[in-house]
């Protein structure tokens, strides 16, 4: 008998099978009954069979994983109870085994009870003293689960790389030690390398130079403080491509366990083009877009960080803020454009006679300033003399003209007290004034509490925010009278506000300081609020129709007339009961604006009137290229029109005009019976005046 262990049985020597009897070789028979209860008592299948394949010895779980018993498995061969491919695979493995001197390995797969199952069994030969083989004895472990669970690893992957290969993110698989082990189309795409270019290269291809150390730092960071869960990593970073040029990407890593060893994997996407409308928008916000130059908001937050380093660090500095001198009567006189242009050539000149380390900014209208880090008083006059020499250097060509510009300039000081960028910015602005009122063309210094001018501004500005805030301000209505139907058929808004001694003051007075303060379009809002209010509280049909004042400044906000639907919409009010008065002035500097904000406001059903006309009596040509309803002749015109003969020459011009296209005409300041026959006269359409209606608290006339 050869050195092979023998294989027990669980038979008796004799067992009556299908065909005829079969036993065991006496000694498997010895063998069998000394190993009976080791193959009882194990999970292990064990099987004989002869060398015609008929099964011999069967232990119970082999009987129990092939869904059968005992009994009905010996003299059977694997033909009679297997499919005929299975039984054949098996038979091939017994007349291998039989050829063989050791015992072999293979995988086999058998289907029972309409499952199929996976085992792994080694098959050797059991021989008799010549050494010729007389039985195949297997020993088989069931791996079904174990083969089941690669197979499904192995779909799971293949989804897995089917998704990876489809993500529209770079996908970059990496080992701990940062060779790449994965790489999908997108990240192909992304740095431009094929494949076999990236699979086993160190992630470190993929970083700029400069960043190189960094980066390794983060990734031994991670790698230290792997988290079980959640991102490893998630960012910006700046990632290179294989032409060398680099970009923004977004970051997210992960840690993935799996047999060959964890892995990261990121997810990579492009995000500088996100990233440059991301700094554009900043810069749009940070920066003005006529000039170039720092807005408000950004110069502010560079003045308060200056100051806190001023504070830290023991160090001076100054502040000049800056007016272009007689800049309306340029703006007005030549237009919005020339107006830009002139502003923009301003800036470029004080651009050219700053340091590198001051920072100049546009604040607003022509107001310009300039931070001074460390610089001595001394120093910020002679920058400030510097300022107004490189104006002075040659003329500026606006409109095919060639003007002189000057402007007025107020310096201060900080750095040996302790001040807020607010107060600052309003001493340089007190000082400006003072070098506006006396003289212009010229630097003033603030001097402390000798302004007593810009103190009474700067209390005017304060009140107007207080009474935007809590509804302060006090609003007449003035009637006007519809000539051919004889009567009052709308009004016209007026603004007061009361001074320190509680008296009513015009907008003549606090309109200039809040144009100064930027607080225009603040009132602007807040009138138009109060009107629609007003149409509110008369209901449906009420009658009533209300003209309001808006200033130049919102003349070409479109937001200005989706806020007027939304307010007109939610009070329930019909827009054709509002008409919005804009100057000539502000129509004609901004013409294209004024005529998409005309059309605008009349799509939305709002009348349109044009305020002050005659003013700019030379610009009367852009009526016709402008979307309105209503002309409303200056004053000026009107106040003597019974004693004067040129003034009614040129109204009755200007209502031929207008009825020619097809407007009507209001004239205002009627102030007697006299001027008011000589208008009805002309045709003129709607009278307004003292003689007519003195103006009067809405409160009072509406019961508001």
């Amino acid at each position: 008998m050869s050195s092979q262990p023998p294989c027990p049985s669980e038979t008796s020597g004799e067992h009556e099978g299908p065909d005829e009897p079969v036993a065991l070789p006496a000694e498997l028979e010895r063998a069998r009954r000394q190993l009976t209860p080791l193959l009882e008592h194990t999970s292990t299948c064990v099987h004989v069979t002869d060398l015609d394949g008929r099964y011999l010895l069967v232990n119970g779980p082999m009987a129990h994983k092939l869904g059968s018993t005992r009994e009905e498995l010996l003299g059977r061969t694997p033909a009679e109870v297997f499919g005929p491919e299975d039984a054949e695979a098996l038979r091939a493995h017994d007349r291998d085994a039989v050829d063989r001197t050791r015992p072999v390995e293979y995988e086999e797969t058998v289907v029972t009870d309409g499952e199929r199952r996976y085992l792994r069994t080694t098959r050797f030969a059991f021989r008799d003293e010549l050494g010729l083989p007389v039985a195949v004895c297997g020993i088989s472990v069931d791996v079904s689960e174990e083969r089941r669970a690669r197979e499904a690893l192995i779909r799971a992957e293949a989804r897995f790389r089917g998704l990876v290969e489809l993500s529209p993110d770079a996908l970059v698989g990496g080992t701990p030690s940062g060779r790449i082990t994965l790489a999908n189309a997108a990240a192909h795409e992304l740095f431009g390398y094929r494949a076999d270019e990236l699979i086993g290269r160190h992630v470190e291809l993929l970083w700029p130079e400069r960043s190189q150390a960094r980066y390794r730092e983060i990734l031994g960071g991670i790698l230290h403080d792997r988290p079980t869960e959640g991102p490893s990593l998630r960012g910006e970073y700046v990632l290179r491509r294989r032409d060398g040029s680099e970009f923004l990407a977004q970051v997210s890593s992960r840690w993935v366990d799996t047999d060959e060893g964890p892995i990261s994997i990121s997810a990579l996407r492009d995000v500088s083009e996100r990233d440059r409308l991301e700094k554009l928008l900043r810069s749009h916000a940070d920066r003005d877009s006529l000039t170039g130059l720092l807005g408000r908001r950004r110069f502010e937050e560079e003045l308060t960080a200056e100051l806190a380093r001023a504070e830290r660090y023991g160090h001076s500095g100054a502040l000049l803020a800056m007016d272009v001198d007689q800049f309306k009567s340029i703006n007005d006189s030549l237009g919005h454009r020339a107006g830009d242009d002139l502003l923009r050539a301003v800036a470029d000149r004080l651009r050219g006679r700053l340091r590198e380390s001051d920072v100049l900014g546009r604040l607003g209208g022509d107001e310009f300033s300039a931070l001074l880090p460390e610089a001595s008083l001394a120093e910020a006059r002679a920058v400030a003399e510097g300022l107004l020499r490189a104006l002075h250097a040659e003329h500026f060509t606006l409109a095919g003209q060639s003007l002189p510009v000057t402007a007025s300039i107020g310096i201060t000081a900080f750095g040996q007290r302790n001040v807020s960028a607010e107060a600052l910015l309003m001493e340089a602005d007190m000082a400006m004034y003072e070098a506006k009122e006396t003289g212009r063309d010229r630097s003033a210094l603030y001097a402390g509490g000798g302004h007593a001018r810009m103190e009474v501004r700067l209390g005017w500005a304060e009140r107007i925010r207080r009474a935007l805030d809590e509804d302060g301000f006090t609003v007449h209505a003035q009637p006007i009278l519809d000539l051919s139907a004889g009567a009052v058929t709308r009004y016209e808004l007026l603004l007061r506000l009361a001074d320190a001694t509680g008296a009513l003051r015009r907008p003549a007075l606090f309109l200039p300081i809040a144009e100064r303060f930027d607080l225009l379009r603040a009132i602007d809002l807040w009138i138009t609020r109060r009107a629609i209010s007003l149409l509110a509280g008369r209901g449906p049909g009420g009658g009533l129709l209300l003209q309001v004042n808006l200033s130049g400044l919102t003349v070409g906000d479109q937001g200005f007339v989706e806020l007027i639907e939304r307010e007109c919409t939610a009070a329930g009010v019909a827009p054709a009961d509002l008409t919005f008065e804009i100057t000539e002035t502000a129509a004609i500097t901004n013409l294209d604006d004024a005529r998409r904000f005309a059309s605008a406001l009349r799509a939305l059903g709002c009348g349109v009137a044009l305020d002050d006309f005659g003013r700019g009596f030379s610009s009367v040509y852009y009526l016709r290229h402008l979307p309105i309803d209503l002309v409303k002749i200056d004053g000026e015109f009107i106040s003597d029109l019974a004693r004067d003969p040129s003034d009614q020459l040129v109204v009755r011009s200007m209502v031929e005009m207008a009825h020619g296209l097809g407007l009507r005409v209001l004239a205002e300041f009627v102030g007697d019976e006299e001027t008011l026959a000589l208008l009805r006269s002309y045709g003129v359409d709607f009278a307004q005046g003292h003689h007519l209606g003195m103006p009067q608290p809405v409160d009072e006339l509406f019961g508001a």
